[in-house]
């Protein structure tokens, strides 16, 4: 089996957490064009729906940035 240089790691690394990121951001995004489709007419849904959606732009700023921190060098 052929040993993969520490390079080759992190670009497959790197290709996978960039995967992830567009993958929340995808999502976040698709929570923002249902707004207006589900309606979310009373305030205790609003308030539901914008705390899932500013969770998931946490998480993704979260994640680049522990990527950030880990691949500085």
């Amino acid at each position: 089996m052929e040993q993969q240089t520490k390079k080759e790691v992190n670009r497959g690394s790197h290709h996978r957490e960039v995967a992830h990121l567009f993958r929340i951001r995808s999502l976040a995004s698709d929570c923002i064009d249902l707004m207006p489709k589900t309606g979310c007419r009373t305030v205790n849904d609003r308030a539901s729906y914008y705390t899932k959606l500013e969770m998931i732009q946490e998480y993704a700023i979260q994640n680049a940035s522990r990527w950030d921190e880990e691949n500085a060098n």
